[in-house]
């Protein structure tokens, strides 16, 4: 059983971030164990770093760090549009009251876990939130491949030689004509 759970979550990458060494080695151990390829950071300066250079799927936050604290080390996760479908799993052992939970899924965290956290439930967590993570990743794709099809059939309907329009019978409006209908109506390409 354990081969296939390799197989299955080898693909994904866990950046586990925490300055408490033996906690670090701990979570590590639990990832591993579970199939995940996992990268470590002890702090903020080198998780922003190891975000650009690892593309992680999953960022597991602590959020008392040495010199950035995990809430803003997620904002700036978030807020970087080349970062921002990365996964955050913020955990604290001192920050773990409603109000800095909210404070912490606020700053852009996915999910928000008071530590102790028992090693079925962290997997379990991060199961889920890696399925989202493949799910949104297949809806990008879905929709550049959608946006790459409409440009192609732009690019037949303004090459064909006859007037060619698009209308929605609903809204009673014209979606698009190509350029040889608006010559013909006595209209500029741009108009």
């Amino acid at each position: 059983m354990a081969g296939n759970t390799v197989n299955a979550t080898f693909h994904h990458t866990i950046l586990n971030v925490d300055d408490d060494e033996g906690a670090r080695y701990a979570k590590t151990r639990i990832f591993e164990r579970a199939g995940y390829r996992v990268v470590e950071a002890a702090s903020g300066a080198d998780t922003l770093r190891l975000v650009q250079e690892h593309q992680p799927h999953l960022v597991l936050l602590d959020i008392g760090l040495p010199d950035i604290s995990g809430i803003e080390i997620c904002r700036l996760i978030k807020k970087n549009p080349a970062t921002e479908h990365i996964m955050v799993l913020q955990v604290s052992a001192s920050c773990v009251r409603p109000q800095e939970r909210a404070k912490g899924l606020d700053g852009g965290a996915d999910v928000y876990l008071t530590e102790p956290v028992e090693a079925n439930e962290l997997i379990g967590t991060a199961k889920a939130l890696l399925r989202l993570y493949d799910r949104e990743q297949e809806g990008r794709v879905l929709l550049k491949e959608l946006t790459e099809r409409e440009r192609f059939i732009k690019s037949l309907v303004d090459a064909a030689p006859s007037t060619v329009y698009l209308y929605d019978l609903r809204e009673q409006r014209n979606l698009y004509t190509n350029a040889r209908s608006g010559a013909t109506l006595g209209y500029a390409s741009d108009e």
